[in-house]
Parts: structure tokens; C-alpha cells; sequence
């Protein structure tokens, strides 16, 4: 009973904390052309939990539609 009790209080003293970041890399209009290199990128970034992977031109994408929200209220 004591060894159990000592158990649970060290396993609560930690926590999990999952790290949200972003990758910025490469231009998918430019170095995906083929069909197999796109569906490998795609197969590889949603690879890793917490991690998202994007393209220059999918942010500048992103981004632009946003402003035109934005500026269209």
C-alpha cells in the first residue's frame, strides 16, 4: 500500500505537454509537380502529431485570402 501510494505521487508529479509548431519549407507549385512527390509530401506532413508542415506559396495563399477577408467587411 505505501509502495502503490509512493508510485502515484510520482507519476503525478509529471505532466504531458504537447508542443504545437510550424514548418515553413520549399514551393509546392514549383517542386511538386510529379504526382508521386506530392503524395509523398502529403503522406509525410501529416505525418507528425503537433507539427504542421507547410509550403511558402501555401502561406502566401493563405495569407492573401485572409487580407481579401479582411478588407471585403
Amino acid at each position: 500500500m505505501i509502495f502503490t501510494t509512493k508510485l502515484i505521487n510520482f507519476f503525478n508529479k509529471f505532466r504531458s505537454i504537447i508542443f504545437q509548431c510550424a514548418v515553413i519549407i520549399g514551393n509546392a507549385q514549383n517542386e511538386l509537380k510529379d504526382q508521386i512527390k506530392l503524395k509523398a509530401f502529403e503522406l509525410y506532413r501529416h505525418q507528425f502529431p503537433g507539427l504542421t508542415v507547410i509550403t511558402f506559396d501555401e502561406l502566401f495563399d493563405k495569407t492573401r485570402q485572409l487580407i481579401k477577408l479582411l478588407e471585403s467587411e
